[in-house]
Order: structure tokens, then C-alpha cells, then sequence
């Protein structure tokens, strides 16, 4: 029984550092959204505007995801406070540890890129 409190008390821990990393990704997200509003006003290039909607698109896609993923916590957070520790708690938590290590490469790919063409186009 005590290794279950045990790792119902770690998974909490985990919950809310990814809590934390959620709204960290969302605030950046907003900030990436916000530079390349900024990079419209300077541009009017076909090629240029097509990319910009390319990265908009991403841009709001990441928010949908980062949205979803945070319900996903409070799921498992309200599992973890009313079950405890189960096999299915065991296995959301593993799953979303993996989702979360994909959502921040994925994150950190994209703002690579956007950045990149940013600076590409002296902006």
C-alpha cells in the first residue's frame, strides 16, 4: 500500500511539472505567434505570405494539442486523486510521460524552423 501512495505521490509531482510545461509552451507559442505577426507587416511577397500561413497553421495546431494535452493531466490528476494508483492510471501516466518528450521535440523542431525562415527573410 505504500509503494502505491509512493507513486501516486510521483505521478502528482510529474502532473504538475508538466502543468508547467504546458503553459511555458502555450506562453512561447503565443510569443512565436506575435513575432510573425510582426514579420507581416514588413512583408508582402507571395512566397513569403505562404509560409507565414504555413506557420500560423502550425502555430494554432500546437495550441490545439497543448490544449488537449493539459486535459489529458487533469484526467490522470483526477484519477490519480480519486483511484489512487491503478493499472490504468500506471499506463495513462506512461503514455502521456511519451506524448509530452514528443510534444516539446515537436515544439522545439517547429521553432527551429520558424525561426530560421524568419531570419532568412531579415525580418
Amino acid at each position: 500500500m505504500d509503494t502505491d501512495k509512493a507513486m501516486v505521490l510521483y505521478c502528482l509531482g510529474a502532473v504538475e511539472k508538466w502543468q508547467l510545461m504546458i503553459k511555458d509552451l502555450k506562453l512561447e507559442n503565443s510569443r512565436l505567434k506575435d513575432k510573425l505577426s510582426e514579420a507581416l507587416h514588413h512583408k508582402d511577397l507571395s512566397s513569403f505570405m505562404d509560409q507565414a500561413e504555413y506557420f500560423q497553421q502550425r502555430f494554432i495546431e500546437k495550441d490545439q494539442v497543448l490544449d488537449l494535452f493539459r486535459q489529458d493531466i487533469l484526467s490522470l490528476r483526477d484519477m490519480l486523486d480519486t483511484k489512487g494508483m491503478t493499472k490504468a492510471g500506471t499506463e495513462l501516466f506512461l503514455l502521456l510521460k511519451s506524448d509530452l518528450k514528443k510534444i516539446v521535440l515537436e515544439f522545439q523542431q517547429l521553432k527551429k524552423i520558424f525561426f530560421d525562415f524568419i531570419l532568412s527573410t531579415g525580418s
